[in-house]
């Protein structure tokens, strides 16, 4: 019984893989070190000749933007996304729209 707080395999391993089907994920050293957005400048897909995941640029980026992905789903509304990351994650996201002013928020929501 691990002490409440601290790290355990199966919360590393949870945080660290990224899911594919139910029952496999993979360890990607590269991409779980990347943070997450619900403006995310990047995507992932899997290779499946190379066996490797891949990262693309999104949108244009500059030299010394901070790399970023989705990890839940961000067409859902704010509420439901902030819960998502809490609960798989444990961290509340602040990324711009997340932290954006209210009506901005209820527009982003519809």
């Amino acid at each position: 019984q691990a002490k409440e707080g601290a790290k355990t395999l199966r919360g590393i391993v949870e945080t660290n893989t990224i899911s594919g089907l139910k029952e496999s994920c993979v360890l990607c050293p590269t991409v779980s070190r990347l943070n997450h957005s619900c403006l995310p400048n990047c995507e992932t897909s899997w290779d499946e000749v190379k066996g490797e995941k891949q990262i693309r640029a999104s949108t244009p980026l500059e030299r010394g933007d901070e790399l970023s992905i989705w990890y839940t789903h961000v067409l859902a509304p704010r509420e439901q996304r902030q819960q998502a990351l809490q609960e798989r994650y444990k961290f509340q996201c602040t990324c711009p729209a997340c932290d954006a002013d209210e009506m901005a928020l209820a527009a982003s929501d519809e």
